[in-house]
């Protein structure tokens, strides 16, 4: 069984994640943009978990790469930040390049709205804000054999 933590558009809350963390205990963290230093930061805290990013609209001199496909207990995970599909418009263009990639579970953030949905044949997920929202929150997702489970969560 793996346990992923996502979050997204942290805008400097990093003691938020680092709670969350502390408590979740998970096995990978996944950072979906906007303030790329931010998942820095919870990589010196954590060295050693496993913890990645992608850049989103605000990490404007970010080497991190904008879109991640990763291979977890034989799922596909493609991970962006979703500005350069433009999700703020519809969701359409993100899930046609998840599809294209032949993804199990879609990640994204930048509209800071939370949504989470399974069509397309994947597992679609936006964890909204963990930064300074009126409601901040993450998304978690455990991958336990043949079974996947997203859940997003509230602080």
């Amino acid at each position: 069984m793996t346990k992923i933590l996502v979050f997204s558009d942290s805008h400097g809350e990093v003691e938020s994640m680092v709670r969350i963390i502390e408590s979740a205990n998970p096995d990978i963290v996944i950072h979906l943009g906007d303030y790329t230093s931010d998942c820095d930061q919870l990589c010196r805290k954590f060295p050693e978990l496993q913890i990645t990013g992608v850049r989103g609209n605000c990490d404007y001199r970010s080497a991190v790469p904008e879109l991640r496909r990763l291979h977890v207990d034989g799922k596909l995970i493609f991970a962006a930040h979703g500005h350069v599909y433009n999700v703020k418009s519809g969701y359409t263009r993100i899930c046609y390049a998840a599809m294209e990639a032949d993804a199990d579970i879609l990640l994204f953030g930048h509209t800071h709205i939370a949504h989470r949905d399974t069509g397309l044949g994947m597992e679609i997920m936006n964890p909204g804000s963990i930064g300074r929202e009126v409601h901040p929150s993450y998304g978690v997702i455990v991958i336990d054999g043949d079974k996947t489970e997203l859940e997003i969560k509230y602080l």
